[in-house]
């Protein structure tokens, strides 16, 4: 009896508590058919007016990117052209840069075609000026080597007792050494034919 007694008053708490929250909601009054169709002719026509609206700003975002393609293709043509001006300038700087090397080249060549000309030249002048260096000497020492010899044949000639320390000669030659100490003009004359 106390399980039923139980049950009974936890049936009758259940009830109390979910009759409490049935209490809350608020009946709405019945809809007729003729206003359901005037709302869905309301609905319709707002999504009708909708549908124009995004179809209009869907032309619009079309426009707009349509003249973002036309700015883009301007921008491109602009970067064509600025390109074809850039090559032709490179071109032209190439063009000009090989001539120029072309330029430097030749005058290269030339400036070593003068500079071994020159070094020829002068080498054949330095062989010419020994040339006549040894040419000069041989001419001039032939007068020299004649003086000797006869000098050689003079003082051979002369006779052993002249060749004498005794002899006069030598005497006198060494009192004008002892003289010449004391004069200068004297001294100057023997070291000149001595």
């Amino acid at each position: 009896m106390k399980k039923t007694n139980l049950t009974f008053v936890l049936l009758i708490l259940g009830i109390s508590v979910l009759s409490y929250h049935a209490r809350a909601i608020e009946v709405a009054p019945r809809i007729s058919d003729r206003e359901i169709i005037e709302s869905l002719a309301e609905i319709k026509a707002e999504i009708k007016a909708e549908a124009k609206l995004s179809h209009q700003r869907f032309e619009a975002v079309d426009r707009r990117f349509k003249a973002i393609d036309q700015r883009f293709e301007a921008i491109d043509q602009r970067f064509d052209r600025f390109e074809q001006s850039v090559d032709q300038r490179f071109d032209r700087f190439e063009q000009s840069v090989d001539r120029r090397f072309t330029e430097i080249n030749q005058r290269i060549h030339m400036l070593t075609q003068t500079t071994l000309t020159l070094f020829g030249s002068l080498m054949a002048l330095i062989v010419a000026l020994f040339g006549y260096i040894i040419w000069d000497r041989r001419t001039a020492m032939r007068p020299l080597e004649r003086r000797m010899v006869e000098v050689e044949q003079k003082v051979a000639a002369i006779s052993e007792p002249a060749r004498d320390e005794n002899s006069a000669l030598p005497r006198l030659l060494d009192s004008l050494r002892n003289m010449a100490e004391d004069d200068d003009r004297l001294a100057e004359l023997v070291r000149q034919y001595s």
